[in-house]
This record gives C-alpha cells, structure tokens and sequence, in this order.
C-alpha cells in the first residue's frame, strides 16, 4: 500500500491553529538551564489532550496505513482507536492507570501487526519523559534517566530544542545499547506549546513508524470511561 495518495489526501485537513510569537527558527531560547527548561515543558504540557495522526507502519516489507484518534492524560493513560483511512476500525489501544489494554476488530491486522507494539510506541513518542535534572549543550538539553517496566528498554536519553521546548530526539536504551530512536520534526506552535508535525521512529526490531499530526486539541476535555479499552 502506497503511503503518498494518503498523505495527500490529509494535507488540506491539517488544523489552523495559532502560532506562538517566538518562532522556532528565533534566536531567543526559552530557559537558560536544563532545569528551568523541564519545569516550563511540563508546565506547558496539557492534563489532557486529543490527538488525530496519520500513521505509516513499516514492517517486514510491508506498508500499514491508518488514521490513528488519541485521547491521553498527563499521567500517560490513553487510548488509541486506529482505522483504516477509508475502511473499517482496525484496533483500540491504551493504557489505563497503567495496565495496557487492546481490542482487535479486524483479526487480519493482528496477525500482520501487533497492536501492542502500537501502543508502546505511542507511549514512548508522547508520554516517555526524562523528569531529572540534565544539562545544556549549546541550543539543546539533553536528559537521561533509567526507565522502568520495559522489556526492550532501561534507560532514556531525551532532547529538547531550547527555543521551542519541544523534544527533538529520543534514545531509548537496553544495556547499553540502542533499541528505539526517536526522531521529532517541523515543530509548530499550540499556544505556548510546541508539537512535533512528523515524528518518525525505529525500532530495533525491523519496525519504522512514521506519524504525521493531522489536529492537535490540548485542554481537550472526555470523561475517563472513554479510555477504558474494555468497556
């Protein structure tokens, strides 16, 4: 499946949404230490929020397309439901007060990806944060912390770019040595908040997303049942 007649197909619904003052090309930097820099990023970040995505998963071969809604809480409970971008719902995937949930809905996609892996990576694209202390490196901050609860992963090494605040990589590590990397792109501003349009990930196992933000709500308000996969 070709992955350009749907990213043409998205380019006239991207929001028009406002853009912040400073922009990203600015000489001005946001902070002056990697510690002030963290608490304006998490200051900044929404309790909760609604994403739309266009996803290109890329896999043994193979492309899958789909139009991903995301409905996620600062404390990284969320929900993914997946379609296809003209054609049935594929999948729902989330995690909720941290146990992992899934409900296939078109057995064929399971036996070609697994939804889980989905759901992992959307939590280490948006919700994997570096929370100690780090240290500036010219116009970047960079932190590392270790990681818990991941098989594929112990430790994180996360960049922000100083004059947006919004992160640029992250590196995710198991012993040493590299198994995820994560890689952001062309940020525009929400307010005072920064996202990524393109963010592009690959994961040592063979797997290549590559996601494109279609709307981005932040403040977005839903009612916590909504994230119960298994209701």
């Amino acid at each position: 499946m070709s992955l350009r007649p749907w990213l043409v197909l998205w380019a006239g619904l991207l929001c028009a949404c406002p853009r912040a003052a400073i922009r990203a090309d600015s000489p001005l930097l946001q902070a002056q230490d990697a510690g002030e820099a963290m608490r304006l990023f998490n200051a900044r970040r929404p309790e909760r929020f609604k994403m739309v995505h266009q996803v290109a998963a890329r896999y043994a071969g193979q492309t899958f397309v789909m139009t991903g809604y995301l409905l996620g809480r600062a404390d990284g409970s969320f929900r993914v439901s997946a379609s296809a971008p003209i054609g049935p719902r594929l999948f729902d995937v989330g995690r909720l007060d941290g146990r992992w949930q899934a409900k296939v809905h078109l057995q064929e996609i399971s036996q070609r990806l697994d939804p889980k892996n989905m759901a992992t990576a959307i939590s280490r694209i948006y919700f994997s944060v570096c929370k100690d202390s780090g240290e500036r490196q010219g116009e970047l901050f960079v932190y590392r912390c270790p990681v818990e609860g991941d098989d594929e992963a112990d430790a994180l090494e996360m960049t922000l770019d100083g004059h947006t605040l919004s992160p640029v990589s992250k590196r995710f590590t198991l012993k040493g040595k590299q198994t995820v990397a994560i890689r952001y792109s062309e940020p525009e501003a929400f307010g005072q908040e920064w996202q990524a349009r393109k963010v592009s990930m690959d994961h040592y196992g063979g797997m290549r997303l590559d996601v494109a933000l279609v709307e981005y709500q932040p403040g977005f308000a839903f009612e916590d049942a909504l994230l119960d996969v298994e209701r």
